[in-house]
């Protein structure tokens, strides 16, 4: 059984709207860094243009949808609200003002939404004649429960000619569920608007009262200042059209990095989750002791090209870090019992208490003499409210044990991005919550199938949590799952969450708890794309949830489970990286590919950060690159990673309920496709130290186009720049290419 906390069903829910642009659906776009400059952000004017509390008469000319009407004790606090049900137009409503031109708007309201629906609010346009010119979303979101709750203030600019007027417009988007709306305010900015070469100035002028010093790569900027460096992508905006001022160093942020991060890690590390239970009771089962555990976990973990252990272990740790540090592998500890921070949760803003002070200091000072630990973790994931508490908690300990790195450890996006100072050495992002069968994930399946799981990790919600860490330079690891996983009466969703003919769920009527896979059979190639995702988002590494070995023998099915005693309420993993039997995982052989693969790039990655994703294109929604670059040596690198690892119809995607493989799923085959690059100056692929030659080329923008084969779940590295270049980079960082040396590869790297 799974004793390890994860966050709760329902809250997890709650993240679904932050992937439907993933999905292809809504508008909204995974939110900027936590604002890094010293600049403040314009305060401009505010007109409210439409205000609606239903207690009222509507504005002059609003207009309700077909099955829209306003109901007493619908509202906020028991007010009179707006109630429909089904597809269609909800609210429409017409604003008095005129010659509006181009232009920024916010909306705020109250919404619940009994049954999952999905609602999108957008802003038409119209000239001066009343046609309509354009309809820009302004943001969707799911229904989710009845309770109202304020969704976040959501902004949406109008940048093109002619507009006269406006009207808001609120529409049901699917057909099940009922939406309540209350409170509606939609406001206009008194901002002028500026040409995009204007723009251009004002941020050069912004960039230097911050101190930075700016270097013109292309589209992208970068504004560097000692430590610190942050990237602007102009390829967001043309010179010669029109936007809304802004703030430009805002807007345009693509990232901020830094030269010397606050944590120190050795190099990209590749870690496993390891439990002391775990390995307790496959001691017990095997007859042998808990030491040969030790030795059989470390010598595993070393041999499938791993370098990093994060562990709750407390017996025998000391002989345990011997073992470690003689393979040269790290470990992050996790203390069970979380240094006594137990007592503190339940009183966030009171003092604290002696009972931590003293727990904590005897752990710590007993850690701090371990040669292997390079982190100790404060804290299981917590909320907002608890962020001052685990600041004051840092602070203690780091006085206890300066050197100790303190490790955070985050599934909340609004917790990471109100971190309070002193920050975490470290961060540990928890990303196991991608695979219910449940709404309101991507429909039709609702699913969140495997082509949409690694874009998950790397975008949208999750994104927003790495963001939070890479603004205030923490390096970033990523928890995922290892794979399958049963869960007996533990699942804690609503009854009209679960789509049971795609899930096979059943419930427990006394309880109220589901039982059923919380976690598929991975596919082919998932977990080595989920390592590359990592690489391509900028990660400092990932750890793999869980090594085991599994209580439970892989063969056992669901209704086994369900039915057999001695299969108690709780969580069963079948595909630990080991199982039952000590034996490999198909997992655990497909992450060794993958370490194999990186393991001549650890050292360049340890030095590279994130910047210029829209720098180049492909022509391919599956393929997605992004540019590292050094934070020493402004090097460039692309990484390209094929993230469509099957061929399916998601309409007839299922989970097997006896053995939790997804059923009507095939993998899918390599793909070609092309990137196409501003400003090139040469590109060279290093799986073969090969310069390429582009299938074609624009002397006017300077653009290449280069075609590319790449398999399901794989990754394509490509340096760009000419080869005397590359071969200084490749002694510099160590780099092999394609699994072997330089040499091997026929690149002369004293030439």
């Amino acid at each position: 059984m799974r004793s390890q906390a994860h966050p709760s069903l329902a809250a997890c829910l709650l993240l679904a709207a932050s992937f439907l642009a993933i999905a292809g659906h809504g508008s909204s776009s995974p939110a900027a860094e936590p604002y890094p400059f010293k600049t403040r952000p314009r305060d401009p004017v505010k007109e409210t243009l439409v205000e609606i509390d239903f207690e009222a008469a509507l504005p002059t000319g609003a207009e309700l949808g077909p099955k829209a009407k306003v109901e007493e004790k619908a509202g906020t606090g028991g007010t009179k609200g707006l109630v429909s049900s089904g597809k269609g137009l909800i609210l429409k409503v017409p604003v008095s003002k005129t010659r509006i031109d181009i232009s920024r708007f916010d909306l705020s309201l109250d919404y619940a939404g009994p049954g999952f629906s999905l609602f999108t609010a957008k802003i038409n346009a119209y000239n001066v004649q009343g046609k309509l010119l354009q309809s820009v979303n302004i943001g969707s979101e799911w229904g989710i429960s009845p309770g109202l709750r304020t969704w976040e203030l959501r902004k949406a600019d109008l940048e093109f000619p002619d507009i006269h007027t406006v009207s808001l417009e609120i529409e049901q988007t699917n057909d099940e569920g009922t939406v309540k709306l209350d409170n509606i305010r939609l406001r206009h900015y008194d901002l002028p608007s500026m040409f995009g070469k204007t723009a251009r100035k004002e941020l050069t002028g912004i960039l230097k009262r911050e101190g930075l010093k700016v270097d013109d790569v292309g589209d992208v900027w970068i504004g560097s200042a000692g430590e610190r460096q942050s990237f602007f992508d102009f390829s967001r905006i043309d010179e010669n059209k029109r936007y809304v001022a802004s703030d430009w160093q805002e807007r345009l942020h693509v990232g901020t990095t830094f030269k010397s991060t606050r944590g120190k890690l050795p190099t990209f590390m590749l870690g496993i989750n390891a439990r002391e239970a775990a390995l307790q009771a496959a001691a017990a089962r095997t007859g042998k002791t808990l030491a040969d555990m030790h030795v059989m976990l470390l010598d595993d973990v070393k041999a499938h090209g791993f370098n990093l252990v994060w562990c709750d272990f407390t017996s025998e740790l000391e002989k345990f870090d011997e073992l470690a540090a003689a393979r040269g592998i790290s470990v992050i500890i996790r203390d069970p019992n979380w240094s006594g921070l137990g007592a503190w949760v339940a009183k966030p803003d009171g003092p604290i208490p002696d009972a931590f002070k003293t727990t904590a200091k005897a752990k710590l000072e007993r850690i701090a003499k371990l040669k292997s630990v390079v982190g100790y973790q404060v804290n299981w994931p917590l909320t907002t409210a608890h962020q001052k508490m685990l600041a004051e908690a840092r602070a203690y300990l780091a006085t206890v044990a300066p050197r100790v790195q303190l490790v955070a450890h985050d599934s909340d996006v609004f917790a990471a991005e109100n971190m309070q100072e002193p920050y975490a050495n470290l961060g540990i992002q928890w990303g196991l919550f991608q695979q219910y069968a449940g709404r309101p994930w991507i429909p039709p399946s609702y699913l969140y199938h495997p082509n949409y799981w690694p874009v998950g990790l790397a975008e949208g919600w999750f994104r927003r949590i790495h963001n939070a860490y890479q603004v205030r330079a923490i390096p970033n690891l990523w928890a995922i799952p290892s794979g399958r996983a049963f869960s007996k009466n533990t699942l804690g969703m609503q009854v009209d969450q679960v789509k049971v003919d795609v899930s096979g769920w059943t419930l427990d009527e006394k309880t109220k708890r589901w039982s059923g896979w919380q976690y598929y059979q991975f596919p082919p190639n998932l977990l080595k794309c989920a390592l590359w995702s990592a690489v391509e988002a900028g990660a400092a590494g990932v750890i793999v949830d869980e090594w085991g070995p599994s209580e439970i023998a892989p063969t056992v099915t669901g209704p086994e489970i369900l039915k057999d005693e001695k299969y108690k309420d709780g969580v069963y993993r079948h595909d630990t990286l080991r199982r039952f039997d000590l034996s490999e995982s198909d997992g655990w052989k497909e992450l060794a590919a993958g370490a194999r693969e990186l393991s001549g790039l650890k050292q360049m990655l340890a030095d590279a950060t994130l910047h210029g994703q829209n720098n180049v294109r492909t022509n391919n929604g599956h393929v997605h690159v992004r540019t590292l670059t050094g934070r020493d040596d402004i090097f460039k690198v692309l990484v390209v990673v094929n993230r469509k690892l099957g061929e399916y119809d998601e309409a007839k995607l299922k989970i097997n309920p006896v053995d939790g493989k997804l059923e009507n799923y095939a993998p899918a085959s390599s793909l070609r496709c092309d990137l196409t690059i501003e400003k090139d100056f040469g590109l060279i692929d290093m799986q073969t130290g090969k310069a390429l030659t582009p299938k074609s080329s624009n002397a006017k923008d300077k653009s290449g186009v280069y075609e590319v084969d790449i398999g399901p779940g794989e990754a394509r590295l490509f340096y760009r720049g000419k080869l005397p270049a590359y071969r200084t980079f490749l002694t510099k960082y160590k780099v092999t290419v394609g699994g072997a040396s330089t040499a091997d590869a026929g690149i002369d790297a004293k030439k």
